[in-house]
């Protein structure tokens, strides 16, 4: 029995877990140089974020950096993003945090960087060309409710006062 759980161990570890990085940057955000510091079990790598097609599953200039490592699944893995603004040459942490890896073989991290380019969420797909995060869109969205409701409130009123005249 002890030897089936050393067998069933060697073959869990001889896995290869995959783990691909994806940080969406809207194009209106000059960010260069992106890296990502992970601890890996215990054994801090560190992996670099390309845009220009080198990295498999990477199209070049599409605002998608991407970066790739591979190791023994881990159910949880220490993330750290960062980035050099272009513009000032400051190094910008843009996430911290631990993410959590849902299955075993294969797993991708998405973020996206919002327009003040300060910082980066947790996406669960990165999309090309990044053009509005859900939290900057609330407030158009509110806007065009509140006109529609306006606009039926007028038809309403001017429906009345439609059957009244002569």
């Amino acid at each position: 029995m002890a030897g089936e759980a050393g067998r069933w161990r060697r073959m869990a570890e001889s896995v290869t877990h995959t783990l691909v990085l994806q940080v969406a940057v809207p194009y209106d955000r000059l960010l260069v140089d992106f890296q990502a510091e992970v601890d890996w079990l215990g054994d801090p790598r560190e992996v670099r974020l390309t845009d220009d097609g080198t990295t498999r599953f990477d199209l070049p200039s599409d605002g998608i950096h991407v970066g790739i490592l591979q190791g023994e699944w881990a159910q949880y893995l220490p993330i750290r993003l960062t980035a050099v603004d272009a513009e000032s040459g400051e190094e910008l942490l843009l996430y911290e945090g631990i993410v959590p890896q849902e299955r075993q073989g294969w797993f991708t991290a998405n973020w996206a960087v919002d327009h003040a380019g300060n910082q980066a969420q947790r996406v669960s797909a990165a999309l090309s060309g990044q053009g509005t995060l859900v939290s900057e869109g609330l407030p158009l969205a509110a806007s065009y409710g509140w006109a529609a409701l306006i606009l039926l409130y007028v038809l309403a009123v001017t429906r009345r006062r439609g059957g009244d005249s002569p």
